[in-house]
């Protein structure tokens, strides 16, 4: 039977983060004693060239890192986050299914998706793959566009292909600025536009109404990427074309390029290099929060058009954590 693979001693405080949260929601009681952890690794010590009191005193290390870490995980995500850690720092505990909102239902869609593939610590036999992984996809998709909409305070679309509403480029662009209203889209494409094209590169149209009905707001382009290749996609070099083949006149509201992943970017150069490269970057750590806020954003009469979507992805982590009980217990 296949099991959760323990992260070495000397990986990174998130992978060894990211273990421990799998493990607490396989639990049959839903939490985890973050001595578990360390228990394993303390197998994988080399007795014979480190002393025993260097050996305690890294697993101590590793243990107090780890408890901080999800501390800081929980301060970053606010409500967002669906684990506790106890005042002493020894357990960490999920919150009841329950209580999953969807701020919660996509954080742990995206720690199921960062290690979907080549993971260090979910075997590959049990990780989604096939019509589940799709599915996860498409549902990831349904956050980033709830984000989208708690990012600019207001309106969101899906834009990507295949999309929600199975319309065509054009028409789902007409609808789509029926509302914006800041620029024309097209007719007729440019005979210099590109044929049977599909989303143009833009998979998340998003802005905030401005009160006067005036052009110049914010106003969000996005990719979404969810395999391990997001690094090479970039939302950036499609605006421009996007703008000049399916607009006259283009919009007067200046772009904001965004790249939405479900990964969790922990060393800080690599976000920096990500950023100049993609634009702005929401992972793990910022988007199930701003997804969140969709609910009540929709309430006040913002139109979001996956939200209706939103309880179909708490029902496919239900089903996916339900699935890794039965596998790795």
């Amino acid at each position: 039977m296949p099991s959760l693979c323990t992260p070495s001693l000397d990986s990174g405080v998130d992978l060894q983060a990211d273990y421990l949260e799998l493990a607490a929601l396989i639990s049959q009681v839903g939490s985890v004693p973050i001595e578990d952890l360390t228990s394993e690794q303390d197998l994988q010590w080399d007795t014979e060239s480190d002393g025993e009191d260097d050996r305690d005193a890294r697993l101590e290390e590793v243990r107090s890192s780890v408890a901080s870490e999800f501390v800081r995980r929980r301060d970053v995500l606010d409500g967002a986050y669906p684990f506790r850690v106890n005042p002493e720092g020894t357990v960490l505990r999920a919150l009841p299914e329950s209580d999953w909102d969807i701020g919660q239902s996509a954080y742990l869609l995206s720690l199921f998706l960062s290690h979907a593939t080549d993971s260090d610590i979910v075997p590959p036999e049990v990780a989604p793959s096939g019509d589940t992984l799709l599915q996860s996809r498409k549902l990831f998709q349904v956050c980033a566009t709830l984000a989208a909409a708690g990012i600019c305070t207001g309106h969101a679309y899906s834009f990507g292909f295949p999309r929600v509403d199975h319309s065509s480029f054009l028409r789902k662009l007409h609808e789509i600025w029926t509302k914006f209203g800041d620029g024309k889209p097209r007719e007729q494409p440019l005979p210099s536009a590109p044929e049977a094209v599909k989303d143009a590169g833009i998979d998340v149209i998003a802005w905030h109404p401005r009160p006067d009905k005036r052009p110049g707001t914010t106003y969000l382009l996005a990719q979404v990427a969810s395999g391990r290749n997001w690094l090479s996609k970039s939302v950036k070099e499609h605006i421009e074309p996007f703008h000049y083949n399916w607009f006259d006149p283009p919009p007067i509201s200046q772009p904001t390029a965004a790249m939405m992943i479900p990964f969790l970017i922990a060393d800080n150069r690599i976000f920096v290099q990500a950023a100049l490269r993609l634009g702005h970057v929401y992972h793990r750590e910022c988007l199930p929060l701003e997804a969140a806020k969709a609910p009540s954003l929709g309430h006040d009469g913002y139109t979001i058009e996956t939200l209706d979507q939103a309880d179909a992805v708490r029902e496919w982590v239900v089903q996916y954590r339900e699935h890794l009980r039965k596998e790795c217990l």
